[in-house]
């Protein structure tokens, strides 16, 4: 083994390849309010933005302090199995949200039916820690 080039073990899972599901912060934090799960009580304690950034942002967009999506959890695969049916259930019809800038930062969106595409992602990996006897857990 070359000092310069290290040797990177890769788990193999005894059940094939585990599925995941990647979104970006401010996607995760979409998801985990349209699951009713609880972002802990960091939000309250974050009460300063960025300077520059606007207490409103435009077109329904939200500015998300990074502690607030700072989120992690588990649940057992039917519990987060219920949640992801009663969301896609609940949510309407997701329009998306536009790009938008502020100064030189482009604030990336989503778009239309995102919310829907990725809860069924979630409904998939659910099923999967389902019938494979593990918990759903994200970070």
């Amino acid at each position: 083994m070359c000092p310069e080039y290290p040797l990177y073990a890769v788990e193999v899972d005894p059940d094939g390849e585990v599925p995941a599901v990647n979104v970006s912060n401010a996607n995760a934090l979409g998801l985990l309010e349209a699951l009713g799960l609880s972002l802990g009580d960091t939000a309250a304690e974050c009460d300063a933005l960025e300077p520059g950034l606007p207490a409103e942002a435009p077109d329904g967009a939200t500015v998300i302090p990074i502690v607030v999506v700072d989120a992690y959890g588990e649940l057992p695969a039917p519990d987060f199995l219920a949640r992801v049916v009663t969301a896609l259930g609940l949510a309407p019809e997701d329009p998306g949200v536009p790009d938008y800038r502020i100064g030189a930062t482009l604030i990336g969106g989503r778009p239309a039916g995102y919310l829907q595409r990725r809860l069924l992602d979630l409904h998939e990996l659910a099923a999967w820690c389902a019938a494979h006897g593990r918990a759903v857990a994200w970070h």
